[in-house]
C-alpha cells in the first residue's frame, strides 16, 4: 500500500512538473485553438448571461402574448418566455462548442505522432489524457471568461431596450445566477465536448515503433457520435434550465 501510494505520489508530481510547460507550448503552437474558445465560446458564453439575467427580470406571465414567437402555441405555454430567453442562449452557446470540438479534434489528429511520443517516454495513458483535459479547462476557461464579461457588456447596453419592449421598471442589475449559469455552462460545455474527443483518441506505442499510421480515434460511428452529442446538448441545457425556470419547464 506505502509503495502504490508514493508511486502516485511520484507520477502526479511528475505530471504538475510537466503541466505548465506543456500549456505554454500549446498556447503557442495551437493559437487556434484560443481565438476559436475567443471567437467561438465566449459569444455563446455571453448570450447565455444576458439571456439568464433578462429572463429573471422579464414578466412571468403573459408576456409571450405580446410578440410572434417562431414556436408552436403548446410549447410557449410550457416554457414561457423565461424558457424562450434561456434556450436561445444554450443554442448558441451549443454552436461555439461544436466548432470548438471540431477544431480540437483536427489538432489532434496533427499531434498523433506528438501523442504517442509522450507514450514512448513513459507517459501513461491517463496521464496524456490528463494533459489533453486540461488543454480542453484551459480553453473552456479563456472562452467562459471573456464571454462572462461580454454578457455583462450586452446585458447593459440592451437594458434600456428590454425594458421599452417588456414594460420592465426596475433598474438594471445583474445578480450572481446569470454569471454562475454563464460560466460553469460555458465549462461544462467545454469539458463535455472537447473531453468527449480527448477519451476517443488512440496512442498506441507500437505506432511510433512501426511508423505506420493509423486512424488517430476509436470507431465513433456517426449515430453513436450524434447520440452523445445529443445527451452532451440536454444535459447542458437541463443544468442551465434549471437555475431559472421550473422543473417541468426545464424538461
Amino acid at each position: 500500500m506505502v509503495r502504490f501510494v508514493t508511486l502516485w505520489a511520484a507520477r502526479a508530481k511528475r505530471f504538475w512538473r510537466i503541466a505548465p510547460a506543456h500549456l505554454a507550448a500549446v498556447a503557442r503552437s495551437e493559437r487556434q485553438l484560443g481565438v476559436l474558445a475567443l471567437v467561438g465560446l465566449a459569444p455563446g458564453v455571453a448570450a447565455l448571461t444576458a439571456w439568464v439575467h433578462l429572463a429573471q427580470q422579464a414578466p412571468k406571465s403573459g408576456a409571450t402574448t405580446q410578440s410572434h414567437w417562431l414556436l408552436p402555441a403548446f410549447l410557449l405555454n410550457a416554457i414561457g418566455l423565461e424558457g424562450i430567453l434561456v434556450g436561445a442562449g444554450m443554442v448558441t452557446l451549443l454552436i461555439g462548442c461544436l466548432g470548438l470540438t471540431n477544431l480540437y479534434l483536427a489538432s489532434l489528429e496533427r499531434r498523433q505522432q506528438t501523442l504517442v511520443l509522450w507514450r514512448g517516454l513513459g507517459l501513461t495513458l491517463l496521464e496524456v489524457r490528463l494533459l489533453l483535459g486540461l488543454e480542453a479547462a484551459a480553453a473552456g476557461a479563456l472562452g467562459s471568461g471573456v464571454g462572462l464579461i461580454g454578457g455583462l457588456l450586452i446585458s447593459r447596453l440592451s437594458w434600456p431596450a428590454a425594458q421599452r419592449y417588456f414594460d420592465l421598471t426596475q433598474p438594471h442589475g445583474v445578480t450572481a445566477l446569470p454569471l454562475f449559469c454563464g460560466l460553469a455552462t460555458g465549462l461544462l460545455a467545454t469539458l463535455f465536448f472537447m473531453g468527449a474527443a480527448v477519451v476517443t483518441v488512440q496512442m498506441p506505442t507500437a505506432l511510433l515503433l512501426r511508423g505506420a499510421q493509423i486512424h488517430p480515434f476509436n470507431s465513433w460511428h456517426e449515430l453513436r457520435a450524434s447520440a452523445c452529442g445529443a445527451l452532451f446538448a440536454g444535459v447542458l441545457t437541463l443544468f442551465a434550465a434549471l437555475l431559472v425556470l421550473s422543473l417541468r419547464s426545464a424538461l
